[in-house]
């Protein structure tokens, strides 16, 4: 998916950095504009198939567009060979253990020199319920983005969320039942932000991964269509970043 044809596209640097958490040092990938000024800022949280070379042209596709990106590397490299070793890593570096990373590259991010201050959060699956869990417990996110993140241990929570959240699901994607989006949708209903669901009918969550055999470049494309208008809004990007 390219740029629309009226977006101005920054030159932009990119390249890994590292992150204080708990103590240490996070590894992390950064894109941002070579110009100088400061940028809205956007963080990018990989599903559980860790910081793969997808998610760091997103990172670059989105520094493009006039954003200061990081995304952090949940699994410290390590990139899962299969399905079994993706979900142990998912238990062992999501949750608790993801929730204290994720925070602590929004606080590096928030009040970096080259950052206005205002930031969205961005994530798939494991990354999406990260995602949520940012947008419900902190006050400083101005929007988050969800691809296929599992709801279920926050609709308690999000009937009450005030952080603007468009959330993204293929109808027929296996890990998430119909109920729960049903649920998804009665709590977005009840929030007092302006949330969105988009499920799109006949299709996995794969629909957006361009190495999936169901990947789908259509709806690839109206899903980053709505995205990039949702983050124009959210974050205040002027007229010729859209």
């Amino acid at each position: 998916m390219a740029l629309d044809s009226g977006t101005v596209q920054y030159r932009t640097t990119s390249g890994y950095i590292q992150i204080m958490a708990e103590g240490r040092a996070l590894p992390a990938f950064w894109a941002h504009p070579e110009m100088t000024g400061r940028y809205p800022g956007l963080v990018l949280l990989h599903d559980e198939w860790g910081l793969t070379a997808q998610v760091r042209t997103w990172a670059r596709r989105f520094a493009e567009m006039g954003l200061y990106v990081v995304a952090p590397d949940l699994f410290d490299g390590q990139l899962p060979r299969d399905a079994a070793q993706a979900a142990d890593v998912r238990e062992q570096r999501g949750g608790i253990a993801g929730v204290a990373r994720v925070n602590a590259t929004l606080e590096v991010l928030k009040h970096h020199n080259r950052c206005t201050g205002r930031i969205a959060v961005m994530g798939w699956r494991m990354g999406g319920e990260l995602a949520y869990h940012a947008a419900a417990f902190r006050t400083d996110v101005a929007a988050a983005i969800v691809f296929f993140g599992d709801p279920i241990q926050y609709l308690t929570i999000l009937h009450a969320n005030e952080t603007p959240i468009l959330a993204f699901y293929g109808e027929d994607d296996p890990s998430i039942p119909p109920d729960a989006l049903d649920a998804l949708a009665e709590a977005m209903r009840a929030s007092p932000a302006p949330d969105e669901m988009i499920v799109f009918p006949g299709v996995s969550g794969d629909f957006l991964d361009v190495a999936a055999e169901d990947y789908d470049p259509e709806l690839a494309s109206r899903a980053w269509k709505r995205m990039i208008d949702f983050l124009y809004d959210r974050l205040d990007l002027s007229p010729h970043h859209r």
